[in-house]
């Protein structure tokens, strides 16, 4: 238990399913161990958490046709661009996240490609 004015510090593991570049927020629930005036359960709201899924990508070269299957996810965007080549974005893209462009299908008119490269946990991102 702990006693007036005293705080206590927990580490906290949790994973995220899907996201992108957005804000984690959260509660706390907790109840005071007295059954008196203090029997309601507690909700303290915790401060949004800001990430780029960006800053958890790492580069890695990998073979595409053989872990294809075992990827868990995988996101599909559809982009209009006025100024730059798809091929040039697609190059953009693979170099900001540096992943390992696998094949691509380009056009003068669209782009087909598999950008594949780990997270942080070494897990396969496609």
């Amino acid at each position: 238990s702990l006693q007036p004015g005293s705080a206590h510090t927990m580490k906290v593991s949790f994973s995220i399913e899907e996201s992108s570049n957005c804000f984690i927020s959260g509660t706390a629930m907790f109840k005071f161990p007295k059954q008196q005036e203090y029997s309601a359960a507690y909700v303290q709201n915790l401060n949004d958490v800001s990430i780029d899924i960006g800053q958890f990508l790492e580069g890695a070269a990998l073979d595409f046709k053989q872990v294809w299957q075992d990827l868990e996810w995988e996101n599909i965007y559809s982009l209009v661009l006025s100024r730059a080549a798809p091929d040039q974005l697609l190059d953009c893209i693979a170099s900001a996240t540096g992943g390992t462009i696998c094949d691509r299908y380009c056009t003068a008119k669209f782009l087909v490609a598999n950008v594949a490269c780990f997270t942080s946990q070494r897990m396969p991102v496609l």
